[in-house]
């Protein structure tokens, strides 16, 4: 799920991934994603030059892991991506979900 891009955002999404992996994120793992430091606030920098004329594209990211305890008492987790820009005034209208796992079994 994506909010208001316009273009493919595959390629994004696989990047932002590999890059992920490259960075070992998160630190903290999927049953401890309380802490605030660990789950929020990861700085992703990825380079696709076929995207940088695209509307909401940048090579700079922001990173969340979260985690939402359901009902049924299974965990939600989910990796979102937010474009970060140098003009960036804390408010986020666009994303990319880069992942979504439902997790049986937590308390």
């Amino acid at each position: 799920m994506s909010a208001f891009f316009d273009w493919n955002t595959e390629p994004v999404k696989q990047a932002l991934l590999d890059e992920i992996k490259r960075k070992q994120l998160p630190r903290a793992t999927v049953s401890n994603l309380e802490c605030i430091q660990e789950s929020e606030w990861n700085t992703v920098t990825i380079k696709l030059d076929e995207y940088s004329d695209k509307e909401y594209y940048t090579d700079t990211w922001d990173v969340e892991f979260w985690k939402e305890e359901q009902l049924d008492g299974s965990i939600l987790y989910h990796i979102t991506a937010y474009p970060l820009y140098a003009e960036e005034t804390g408010y986020h209208c666009t994303w990319i979900t880069l992942h979504t796992e439902t997790i049986m079994g937590a308390k």
